[in-house]
């Protein structure tokens, strides 16, 4: 009997995409797709769907309340995070918000399908990116696994003091061009998208006060 799916994406390319992949595979049958956490909610109990594949980003009810509340009301139905998140803040949220796994969607459809596969078999499917987020998390306190230029920890400590790029450029005699490259690696070592989120995960991680 096929493996009963509901997809959950606010994304309506990628919902046709996922829907598309899923259906096309003989062992799976798609029950339900939804725009978000409310409306899948809304559904479940009556679709009864074995896996949920949720993105985490969406209006309303996002992917980690969804998760959260599918954990609660139907323990039973095992709920997988594919989104385009790719950083550690991100993927250990979910983890501990009981996602039974975590994709990415730049997997190529074979993959998503065996790694979706391998929950039936009783695996629980993390890419790549979710592994290294685990192993980080669990390192033991004071063993730092970033390691930052000079340069960078002065840029970092601007930032954090709410400097801009123009400001940095200035006192630290360099260019902007030469800061906004320098932040891009910054962003790159803490897993960050943004100024906030950088300032967020060093200060988790000891790295300014």
């Amino acid at each position: 009997m096929a493996t009963k799916i509901a997809i959950v994406d606010d994304d309506q390319v990628q919902l046709e995409r996922l829907k598309l992949i899923f259906s096309s595979e003989s062992d799976f049958s798609v029950v339900g797709t939804f725009g978000n956490g409310r409306e899948a909610m809304a559904s479940l109990e009556k679709l009864k769907p074995e896996i949920i594949l949720t993105d985490i980003k969406m209006p309303e009810v996002d992917g980690l309340q969804l998760i959260r509340a599918v954990c609660d009301k139907f323990p039973e139905m095992h709920v997988v995070a594919l989104t385009i998140c790719s950083n550690q803040e991100t993927i250990i949220q979910a983890i501990e918000s009981g996602a039974y796994g975590y994709l990415v969607k730049s997997e190529s459809a074979s993959k998503l399908v065996s790694s979706v596969r391998d929950i039936v078999n009783g695996q629980r499917p993390f890419s790549a990116a979710a592994l290294n987020a685990l192993v980080n998390s669990i390192q033991p306190a004071g063993k730092l696994q970033i390691k930052f230029t000079g340069r960078e920890m002065e840029i970092l400590e601007k930032i954090h003091e709410g400097l801009s790029y123009k400001e940095i450029a200035s006192q630290l005699g360099t260019s902007v061009h030469t800061v906004h490259n320098q932040v891009k690696t910054i962003f790159s070592k803490l897993d960050a998208t943004n100024k906030m989120e950088a300032i967020r995960i060093a200060r988790k991680k000891g790295l300014i006060s």
